[in-house]
């Protein structure tokens, strides 16, 4: 009887050590999954940074002339870790998304402009200017 009592017992302390380790392996993973989720997000606020920035200054490039046309490369990294980000782009804001295990990260940006701003692309983009008389058209192309 003696020799039963132990079988359940260590079967029991082991069961319960399992469980245990399950629920450190879960909470460690919940972990850095939200603190890549922050990251991201960080890294997506900075690339819209810059994407607005160049938006704002091509748009003011071309309020110098009647006419004007170029090509502009977007100097914001392709990827955030290992994913790679998407950009939309229309008349007056523009979304950033990544897709992080099965979760979509999606920051929006707005602007207050007369142009009519369209295209979709995975970075790296550029953005291509075209005015012609007093009508602005910037569009985000691969």
């Amino acid at each position: 009887m003696r020799g039963a009592s132990q079988i359940v017992s260590h079967t029991s302390l082991l069961l319960i050590s399992i469980v245990a380790m399950g629920m450190i392996v879960s909470g460690i993973s919940d972990y850095l999954f939200n603190t890549e989720k922050i990251i991201t997000r960080l890294e997506l606020n900075n690339i819209a940074n810059i994407v607005q920035s160049n938006v704002l200054k091509i748009y003011s490039l071309a309020n110098t002339s009647s006419y004007i046309s170029g090509k502009f490369f977007l100097p914001v990294a392709e990827k955030i870790g290992s994913k790679r980000v998407f950009i939309e782009a229309n008349s007056d804001n523009f979304t950033l998304s990544v897709n992080l295990k099965n979760e979509n990260i999606r920051i929006v940006r707005s602007f207050e402009i007369d142009a009519n701003i369209t295209g979709k692309a995975y970075l790296p983009a550029y953005l291509e200017l075209e005015k012609l008389n007093e009508e602005v058209s910037i569009r985000l192309v691969e």
